[in-house]
């Protein structure tokens, strides 16, 4: 959702009010298709970006009647700090990018494992990574332990996985959904996990599920405003100097 904020006077004191212009497709906005736009909006979307009150996302408030839609606005960071307009893709439609569950992987998914990963057991965990037993496991639908552990917000059960097991946050299931898409649909969001797995691979944040969502499409509305203060703190991890962008291989070529 394309967000406008105006201001307006009350009593002395400015307020913000949100408008929705259009509802977020499941590719960013092209440029022949934003010259739709009038000049007027894209100046105030612009504004979201580079003069964001610190009211907005500094307030704990969840219930603030200011409303951005996270993805959106990440979009947005990107087009105008820097200078790249990332498209969406499907994760399942991703060739050579996911490491897919091999049959020994899938073979290893038992019932241990998992009470291991929820009852958040780093002692039976590190003896079974010991073993040599496979902790990129997961069922035959592609569900992994580290989804499990970013969908309870496990942060210490997957800080193991990814640390000292080795396992990389480049899974997906069935429905084309990764670890990311499990850490930011919950209740409350452990940021911490977020920022760990958006340091790995930045790329996550913009790839679909089956549905067109977004990891950032599952965040709960009212977590909106701290999703915006997270982007807004965390813009380095979005690609580091040491990732290429698909722009920039083409460029390249």
């Amino acid at each position: 959702v394309v967000v406008l904020l105006m201001m307006e006077k009350q009593t002395r004191k400015r307020t913000f009010t949100a408008i929705t212009l259009s509802t977020m497709k499941a590719t960013t906005t092209t440029k022949d298709q934003s010259d739709h736009l009038p000049r007027r909006a894209h100046k105030r979307i612009r504004c979201i970006v580079s003069s964001l009150p610190s009211r907005l996302v500094e307030n704990d408030d969840e219930s603030s009647d200011v409303v951005i839609n996270p993805q959106e606005f990440l979009h947005e960071t990107m087009r105008s700090k820097m200078n790249m307009d990332v498209q969406l893709v499907e994760s399942l439609k991703v060739k050579d990018f996911f490491a897919d569950p091999t049959t020994e992987e899938i073979s290893a998914y038992g019932s241990d494992v998992i009470m291991a990963i929820r009852r958040s057991d780093l002692v039976q965990l590190r003896e079974f990574h010991r073993q040599g037993r496979p902790l990129k496991c997961s069922n035959p639908f592609g569900e992994s332990l580290l989804h499990l552990a970013c969908r309870r917000g496990l942060i210490d059960v997957a800080a193991f996985l990814i640390r000292e097991a080795g396992v990389t946050v480049k899974v997906r299931d069935d429905y084309g959904r990764t670890p990311l898409h499990d850490a930011c649909w919950t209740t409350k969001p452990n940021f911490a996990l977020i920022r760990m797995i958006v340091a790995e691979c930045p790329q996550l944040l913009f790839m679909t599920d089956k549905r067109g969502h977004t990891p950032l499409s599952y965040a709960r509305q009212n977590q909106w405003t701290k999703w915006v203060q997270f982007i807004q703190n965390n813009t380095e991890l979005l690609f580091p100097p040491t990732t290429t962008t698909p722009q920039q291989q083409q460029q390249q070529q």
